[in-house]
């Protein structure tokens, strides 16, 4: 029987979004709230994440304290938190929507190494 390769399975978003939570679960910016991360297309659906990590939830679930939105197509997250695309750019190119604190989107951002100055 031929086993998976665990390339394949980290492809997926939402093992990228899972990740990415375990980093910013260690941000003192992330300590401030709580963050809905809504992502689109194949592999989206949505995502808390915060202090303790990233957790996948329904609509029903998601969290209405959040202090910050992001909606944006899954492949696009997937290949920001790869390093692939640059996360300013695509915010400005309107590939990423922002609703709620932005200027702590921004210190994210720049703490986790997505954007290499405030803007």
């Amino acid at each position: 029987m031929r086993q998976k390769s665990s390339r394949s399975s980290m492809s997926r978003p939402a093992a990228h979004i899972e990740a990415f939570g375990r980093r910013l679960s260690a941000a003192n910016a992330a300590k401030k709230g709580t963050i809905l991360l809504r992502l689109k297309g194949a592999g989206g659906g949505d995502y808390r994440l915060g202090p303790e990590g990233a957790a996948r939830v329904t609509a029903e679930s998601a969290p209405s304290d959040h202090i910050l939105e992001v909606i944006a197509d899954a492949s696009r997250i997937k290949s920001i938190l790869e390093g692939k695309r640059n996360a300013r750019a695509e915010y400005f190119a309107g590939g990423i929507r922002v609703r709620g604190d932005v200027q702590h989107a921004i210190d994210l951002a720049y703490e986790l190494g997505f954007i290499k100055e405030k803007f």
